[in-house]
């Protein structure tokens, strides 16, 4: 049965798959957030002239790995190790293709052969934090949790 919580889902992923990553960037600890789409000015009293991707797609609160040719290049252990610039820059070039969610298991599959691997970190965090986020500027939301699994919110 398709709700339309699912119509939703499905109407934002659209909006998501074959965008372009703008920009990558390391936040907090092994969190990243990459801007897709274009870039824009955030309006508002604190954020003016803070640039933005049209969708964020924040991964955090999770183990995560990605992958080129199915060989890890950089993971959520090593982020704060070395210089990830060059790693940034080549991903500036890639797309979202697709994901696939199996079991805890995340893949967000990327052109050129490159896939994030999201999982969570068991006994670290509560099942119900969200390991990754979907935010667009129409104020949409898609997140990914073990206790709800993929959901949408406003």
């Amino acid at each position: 049965m398709v709700t339309e919580n699912n119509r939703l889902q499905q109407s934002l992923l659209k909006k998501i798959i074959g965008k372009k990553i703008c920009s990558v960037k390391h936040g907090h600890g092994s969190f990243l957030t990459l801007n897709l789409g274009s870039m824009i000015k955030m309006k508002g009293s604190t954020v003016d002239n803070i640039e933005t991707g049209v969708i964020q797609f924040w991964i955090y609160m999770c183990s995560w790995e990605l992958n080129k040719r199915e060989e890890t290049i950089l993971n959520s252990e090593n982020i704060g190790t070395f210089d990830c610039s060059e790693i940034f820059n080549e991903l500036q070039r890639e797309k979202i293709e697709d994901f696939k969610i199996i079991d805890k298991t995340v893949k967000v599959l990327l052109s050129n052969e490159f896939e994030f691997v999201l999982s969570p970190v068991l006994g670290e965090q509560d099942q119900d934090d969200d390991y990754f986020i979907f935010t667009d500027r129409d104020s949409s939301t898609i997140s990914f949790c073990l206790e709800s699994g993929l959901y949408y919110e406003e």
